[in-house]
């Protein structure tokens, strides 16, 4: 029997040791963007509570003190900001910021230091593959993170994305569709900055520079910050893992005590009004403010109002709040709404926490997480600058009136946490993706395209062929039939 139970802890103890192994991991999340900052920074918290030494490159400052953190702050500059309604500026502002980051003093330093090497790249995409480079840089695997929803120019990386059936489709905003992956100009500046930077860095190792085209699908493993709850879509590529809500706080930080006071005593409950952390309110709600403070005055319930502007006047019922805490308002159990632009982090926490939405999309993926929210019945959608206070007033009430939402939301929120957990996920599929190594293949758009052009010509030569053996038989029977008749 002894022997039984010194054989159980030698496994339990290989099993823990093969969990603990620290891997060094380089993380590069430059977007200069507070919500895309949030994702990141989590993202480094957690692995280094889970023993793993990080090197990370990122676009926002931020105070973690760590022994196994290694931290590159870059500065994006833009000479002249271009007109952002067109795709083609987007697309270069952005590859214009991944490229700095690389060509940064010290990041550059990092990278051509020969003596580096890395378990494991983590590089957030944002329509452009130009991280990729990092991977064969470094010969490890490569982690693709996204902040952003499941995009077809984000699945094309995966091998077997032809063969899945992406069910989110329908949510892509009209804005990103509008994105054109086929304009060469961008194609090119992109692969001139992979040509330029990685060259010299692959000399420097004796290495040959591997082509572009093919670089970026040395990974072919992404992580969205995109939640699936378990009656949603199941057909996911094999490498796609959704993963959101890794950033919530496990123990939601107590209120202020003033705020405390004000949802304790909230009667009949609390709305809370945020336009989120990356556009200034004062500017979007421009004309609105007036209009929404008067919808505000009118109604029973508390409303706490994250706003940059103050007001000489403000209602008993509203509060205007600079900052806020979101999760430990969100989590108040007299906290009955939320009016928000429906940003990727507060939809999760809407979700998270059991709140209905009413969604004020802006920009960007914000229309697509409302628009699920409104599909899955706990949410309705506001447009600015089209709705009028009275659209505004009505839809307040129906939300606060009708228990179907609260219901809705508190039922899929019930869901959404009979899940794992996601930063045990996180850092579980970081593990997995280290262990599995290198996955090299041709691109696959390009091997998933030769297979239907195969398979499609062979069906061809079939219908061909059957085509010209019933003419023939055709033709010999009326050649023997006129024989006969002569």
């Amino acid at each position: 029997m002894a022997v039984f139970i010194n054989i159980y802890k030698f496994f339990i103890i290989v099993i823990i040791c093969h969990e603990c192994v620290c891997y060094n991991i380089l993380v590069v999340t430059p977007m200069p963007v507070i919500s895309h900052a949030i994702l990141g920074n989590s993202f480094v918290k957690l692995l280094l509570n889970a023993g793993h030494k990080i090197t990370h490159v990122t676009g926002i400052p931020y105070n973690i003190s760590h022994p196994n953190l290694r931290r590159f702050e870059v500065d994006y500059y833009l000479e002249s900001i271009p007109n952002m309604d067109s795709s083609r500026a987007f697309g270069r502002i952005i590859r214009e910021l991944f490229i700095s980051s690389l060509r940064e003093k010290d990041v550059n330093m990092l990278l051509r230091d020969t003596k580096e090497r890395f378990d494991l790249v983590v590089a957030e995409w944002m329509f452009n593959d130009l991280y990729a480079g990092l991977s064969a840089l470094y010969d490890c695997p490569l982690l693709w993170f996204s902040a952003t929803e499941s995009h077809w120019m984000m699945l094309r990386l995966l091998e077997d994305t032809i063969n899945s059936q992406d069910k989110t489709s329908k949510y892509i905003p009209p804005f990103i569709t509008s994105y054109i992956i086929q304009d060469m100009y961008l194609y090119n500046l992109e692969k001139e900055a992979y040509e330029n930077i990685f060259t010299p860095l692959m000399d420097l190792r004796g290495k040959s520079l591997i082509k572009f085209e093919e670089s970026k699908y040395f990974g072919a493993q992404i992580l969205v910050y995109l939640n699936v709850l378990p009656h949603e879509a199941k057909n996911w590529p094999r490498k796609f893992k959704p993963i959101a809500g890794y950033h919530i706080d496990r123990q939601v930080e107590p209120l202020p005590k003033d705020l405390q006071s004000i949802m304790d005593n909230a009667k009949y409950g609390v709305i809370y009004f945020s336009m989120g952390s990356n556009l200034n309110s004062q500017d979007i709600l421009d004309g609105y403010n007036e209009i929404l403070m008067e919808v505000f005055s009118n109604l029973r319930q508390v409303v706490l109002w994250k706003h940059d502007l103050k007001f000489s006047h403000l209602p008993s019922n509203v509060h205007v709040l600079k900052w806020a805490p979101q999760q430990s308002i969100l989590s108040h159990p007299n906290c009955i709404l939320f009016m928000t632009q429906g940003g990727a982090l507060s939809s999760i926490e809407a979700l998270h926490f059991g709140v209905a939405i009413l969604g004020i999309p802006i920009i960007a993926d914000q229309f697509t997480n409302i628009e699920r929210a409104v599909d899955q019945g706990y949410a309705k959608q506001v447009d600015f600058p089209y709705s009028t206070g009275e659209d505004i007033r009505d839809t307040i009430e129906e939300m606060i009136r009708n228990p179907r939402f609260r219901n809705k939301v508190k039922e899929l929120s019930r869901k959404y946490h009979n899940q794992s957990s996601p930063g045990t996920d996180l850092v579980r599929y970081v593990r997995k993706v280290i262990r599995a190594g290198i996955t090299k293949y041709s691109a696959p758009y390009e091997t998933l395209y030769l297979k239907k052009i195969f398979i499609n010509l062979g069906l061809w030569g079939i219908i061909l062929l059957t085509s010209l053996r019933f003419i023939f038989k055709n033709f010999i029977r009326l050649r023997r039939s006129k024989k006969l008749n002569a």
